[in-house]
């Protein structure tokens, strides 16, 4: 999670092949709910992009 303000990011990452359903995620967003939420790994966003980009890209700004 990150968290600028009032402003709620869910960061979930995976290793390997992810899951058709996450669980995890499903409840955090559900009980958070969050303004946007980031899946880092194989079947989504790579971990290198993700770690190369300013923390404004996971705010959404």
């Amino acid at each position: 999670m990150l968290r600028a303000g009032r402003k709620i990011v869910a960061i979930e990452v995976k290793s390997g092949r992810a899951p058709v359903a996450h669980r995890g995620l499903a409840l955090f967003v559900e009980t958070f709910h969050p303004e946007r939420t980031l899946l880092v790994g194989d079947d989504a966003i790579p971990l290198e992009e993700f770690l190369s980009r300013p923390v404004e890209y996971c705010l959404g700004r």
